[in-house]
């Protein structure tokens, strides 16, 4: 049985039978009830005797239809299919010369439109068997001559036999017809599904197991199996669809390129591979199951690259036609999409985790760096004020600047809470604006701010000009520090260019002495030659 055969009979031609049986019951009937007036009525009223066989046949003609359309209006059709066919052809079988063509074609027709074509054959052969019997019967009866009646007779046969062979032809293939149509609307609901599955689901695992599980439950296959392509070079199970599939996928089951399987041979060949496995012979290798006598392998094309393959078994010998080839290969390049997508997926999460976790360095890194240079400027200032003579410091008063090194209650605020303080001392507004640099406080700047600014303007304008002075203050000491120490390079460039004039030890070293004496402004220096003696006890 193929897999057009698999889908059960068509909705269509169920629903066309079925208004022909109702139609076909309803004639018969009519007939009947017609026929009653000729062969009952009429003669009781002429007084002649009553017709008790013609009642019982007429009688017998109109329960049978009406117990026809009892059962078709209750869903049973198979019983009224058979049952018309047989009373169709029986009732030609016994009808008189007279009506035979017209019971005969009513015969053939219902047994092309309902039965099976073992049922049509036979009904054809009684029907044509009882007109071809007349017939003879005639020729004898006019003494072996061929006469009109001859032919009148022999017309009615060949008429028959032509309309009977029309008339199956033509429900065959309309039956062939609405089969494919439903077939190919199964196949592409199928992969329309299997679309479905694959652009909501991410999990390749996932992806392909509602798949295959598809595939195995919508066409009624025994075993569905998806195989993968490793970068060991063989072909890894990955999703199953059955019981005894599933038991080889827990097991992590492959099969090596070249071992001569189905699947592997679809994969080298890139090409579908049909096999069909006789009754007789009893399967060698774990992946074809028992019980399987078609197997299909179909290779997973990514463009022109084989990525795996697609495996399906049916215990039925017959299941695979060639029509049904190539719209599961169709679904078959559509999983393998599928796992190029989950996989490009996969590789974009991964690069993805790689460049959180960079950036995550980066930041810590960052965070590392701004602590640094944080406590090497606090460090930096630290030494530098600690190598000023005093504190420096400048207070305008009264159109005046005069050094002042004294910190305000305000100054101390903005230093200590590192942000802008705004109050009002009297009826003045006093803003400081603490001097930031790379995260450090280095100073604060006060303000009584006059005039038409308000509180807010001279914040702003204070927080700008303190970022500029603390960039300028680094600049400034960075400066007077490359001086310093361009000064003290070369003083120790004079001092070596003293050694060049001295001829003796004594003399390098007064003159070693005397030149730190000078530079450093020391009181007291010593040098001595030599190491001290171990004192042993």
């Amino acid at each position: 049985m193929s897999l057009a055969t698999r889908y059960g009979t068509p909705d269509e031609l169920l629903t066309l039978r079925i208004r022909f049986m109702t139609v076909l019951a309803w004639v018969g009937i009519v007939l009947c009830v017609v026929g009653v007036v000729p062969v009952i009525i009429v003669p009781l009223l002429n007084g002649d005797e009553f017709n008790v066989r013609a009642a019982l046949v007429f009688g017998a003609f109109i329960v049978v239809n009406a117990l026809w359309l009892f059962l078709i209006q209750r869903g049973r059709v198979q019983l009224p299919r058979v049952g018309m066919v047989f009373t169709m052809t029986f009732t030609a079988l016994l009808t008189p010369l007279a009506i035979l063509p017209l019971t005969g074609f009513i015969a053939v027709t219902t047994a092309a439109v309902l039965g099976t074509t073992p049922v049509f054959l036979v009904a054809t052969i009684f029907v044509i068997a009882k007109v071809g019997f007349e017939g003879i019967a005639a020729v004898q009866q006019t003494g072996g001559t061929l006469s009109t009646e001859v032919f009148i007779h022999v017309v009615p046969l060949f008429v028959l036999t032509t309309t009977s062979i029309i008339m199956r032809y033509f429900i065959w293939t309309a039956e062939r017809m609405v089969v494919n149509a439903r077939r190919a609307v199964s196949f592409l609901q199928a992969s329309a599904d299997i679309e479905k599955i694959n652009s909501r689901l991410l999990d390749l695992r996932e992806s392909l197991d509602q798949s295959v599980n598809l595939l195995k439950n919508r066409f009624r296959f025994d075993h569905v199996q998806v195989y993968l392509l490793s970068e060991n070079d063989d072909l890894v199970l990955t999703a199953a669809a059955s019981t005894a599939g599933r038991g080889l996928l827990n097991r992590g089951f492959r099969v090596p390129l070249g071992s001569r399987h189905v699947v592997d041979q679809v994969v080298l060949s890139n090409s579908s591979l049909l096999r069909r496995i006789p009754i007789s012979e009893t399967p060698q290798s774990e992946d074809v199951f028992p019980g399987t006598r078609s197997q299909l392998g179909l290779p997973l094309r990514d463009g022109d690259r084989v990525i795996g393959a697609l495996d399906i078994q049916s215990e039925e010998p017959d299941v695979f036609v060639q029509e049904d080839i190539a719209p599961l290969q169709v679904m078959a390049d559509l999983l393998a999409t599928a796992v190029r997508n989950v996989r490009l997926y996969e590789t974009q999460a991964r690069v993805a985790e790689e460049n959180q976790r960079l950036y995550q360095q980066a930041q810590q890194s960052l965070r590392e760096i701004e602590r640094l240079n944080q406590e090497l400027t606090r460090t930096s200032w630290q030494d530098y004020m600690k190598a000023l003579q005093q504190t420096p410091g400048v207070t305008l008063s009264e159109d005046s600047l005069i050094p002042d090194a004294g910190w305000t209650d305000t100054l101390l605020q903005a230093q200590q809470e590192r942000r802008s303080v705004s109050r009002l001392d009297g009826d003045q507004p006093v803003v400081a604006v603490p001097i930031t640099l790379r995260g450090e406080v280095i100073g604060a700047i006060e303000v009584e701010p006059g005039g038409q600014s308000s509180g807010m303007d001279a914040v702003e304008m204070v927080e700008a000009v303190a970022q500029r002075l603390a960039i300028s203050l680094e600049n400034a000491r960075l400066y007077e520090e490359t001086q310093k120490t361009a000064a003290q390079e070369q003083r120790i460039n004079d001092i070596a260019a003293r050694y060049q004039q001295v001829t003796t030890v004594d003399e390098l070293l007064r003159v070693t002495l005397q030149e730190l004496s000078d530079t450093l402004g020391a009181q007291r220096g010593t040098i001595r030659l030599g190491k001290i003696q171990e004192v042993t006890t």
